[in-house]
């Protein structure tokens, strides 16, 4: 069977972020590879997180180079797939493309990392022409990938009620074994991008609340004058001795530092849709207590209802660790059963497999496209 032409135009690390390494681990899957003729367009320039947002001429140049691309990969292309972004420049870019992908009758489909759109990382609203171009874009799309059926009413007013959508989740490499319990003082850990809405200064304020407790961090700060805010907080709090920033790592060598700890905190204010470090960590048999976003309580509650809290709460988050780590035989078997989470549901095999299965659903008819 010949292969289908499928056009992706991805963001690809770095910056090292969620949705970038999803796509990195998708396009260089072998299975994936195996089922479809695959192109890439690096839809950014390689860059420090910091840059995300920002309009330079690196950027600008950038761009103009992939729009030369991509007419002559229209053409080669049976279909395009897009992880779409939900704010800022991004929206026009995308407007541009799924435009593009109109003109030459290369039907297209997005894929989602997000929990619903149409507002920015601060909560407030896009305005009525950025909608409207989402609302476009969502409109000609031949379907629509989500990480879960239970996001579907984040996209209420932007997709059409009658579009096709599939849900694939979420997927990580999936060590061979756990991470044994660390048995020496009680340690947390926090990984991401370190940027307002992530929620770094609510882990601070955590384990500030949690006497002798140690907090790791990893990741990089997403400007100076946020890292500075941070910082500010750690003295104010009076814990710099128990906070340790160990900067931005590549995955493996993250994990490695944050093998100590004992439970992760993910108090995030952003919409996360189903986490990559929620599962990263589950993979390697470490809790994870979530803020109560995105798919926290379908992920995280059938391992233990306490592993999801409150938005800000912070006391809560300090009563769950504290319930979570007093009994040593209750908190192995804890461990347990986020690996076991973990290996059941969400490996990249599996995943990969659900996109692809997704896609060939959404796109029966790739050899119809128009000469």
């Amino acid at each position: 069977m010949t292969h289908r032409n499928l056009l992706m135009l991805v963001q690809m690390p770095p910056p090292v972020h969620g949705v970038a390494m999803a796509n990195h681990r998708l396009v260089n899957h072998p299975a994936f590879a195996k089922a479809f003729g695959v192109r890439t367009l690096a839809l950014n320039p390689p860059a420090a997180i910091g840059a995300v947002g920002q309009l330079d001429i690196h950027k600008v140049s950038h761009n103009v180079r992939v729009l030369a691309r991509l007419l002559p990969a229209l053409r080669w292309a049976d279909a395009a797939y897009l992880t779409p972004g939900t704010q800022g420049l991004a929206i026009w870019r995308d407007t541009l493309l799924t435009r593009m992908c109109r003109m030459t009758g290369t039907p297209y489909v997005l894929h989602f990392h997000c929990s619903q759109v149409g507002e920015d990382d601060r909560g407030c609203r896009l305005s009525s022409r950025a909608g409207a171009a989402i609302k476009a874009s969502l409109a000609g799309a031949a379907g629509h990938l989500l990480l879960g059926s239970s996001l579907r009413s984040g996209f209420d007013g932007f997709m059409q009620g009658e579009a096709p959508c599939v849900s694939v989740g979420n997927g990580v490499p999936l060590p061979a074994a756990a991470t044994p319990a660390p048995s020496g003082p009680l340690r947390l850990g926090f990984l991401g991008n370190l940027v307002h809405y992530k929620g770094v200064t609510h882990a601070i304020e955590i384990a500030a609340a949690l006497p002798h407790v140690a907090l790791d961090v990893v990741g990089d700060f997403f400007n100076n004058a946020y890292r500075q805010r941070v910082l500010d907080l750690v003295a104010a709090l009076g814990v710099a001795d128990r906070v340790h920033f160990h900067g931005g790592l590549p995955s493996d060598t993250a994990w490695d530092r944050l093998a100590g700890c004992h439970a992760m905190l993910s108090p995030s204010d952003w919409r996360e849709g189903l986490s990559l470090v929620w599962l990263e960590a589950l993979a390697r048999g470490i809790p994870v207590v979530s803020s109560a976003v995105g798919m926290a309580e379908e992920v995280l509650c059938p391992i233990d209802p306490r592993l999801v809290q409150p938005v800000g709460n912070h006391s809560a988050f300090v009563a769950a660790i504290r319930t979570l780590t007093a009994d040593t035989k209750d908190y192995v078997e804890l461990r347990q059963r986020c690996r076991s989470r973990a290996l059941g549901c969400y490996g990249t095999d599996a995943w990969v497999a659900r996109v692809i299965k997704g896609l060939n659903h959404l796109l029966p008819n790739l050899y119809s496209k128009p000469d």
